[in-house]
């Protein structure tokens, strides 16, 4: 079933017999970075192309796995 499809985090729990834990400032004490220009390239270049296509997989194409082969 793709992402596309669970509108909303309770579909997902739903369909997936899942159970839903709440941490308070889970990530509080970790401290903010920024992220680096080759990430901003990469998201600008792949951005509105990514959001026009039709598949998670494309998305995935064209977002993700810069991130991973930079």
């Amino acid at each position: 079933m793709p992402y596309i499809q669970f509108k909303t985090l309770e579909s997902v729990v739903s369909s997936f017999d899942l159970n839903v834990e709440y941490t308070a400032h889970l990530f509080s004490q970790t401290p903010p970075i920024t992220p680096s220009d080759r990430l901003k390239e990469i998201i600008d270049e792949g951005l509105d192309l990514a959001i026009a296509t039709s598949t998670e997989k494309a998305r995935s194409e064209l977002l993700i796995i810069p991130i991973g082969d930079s």
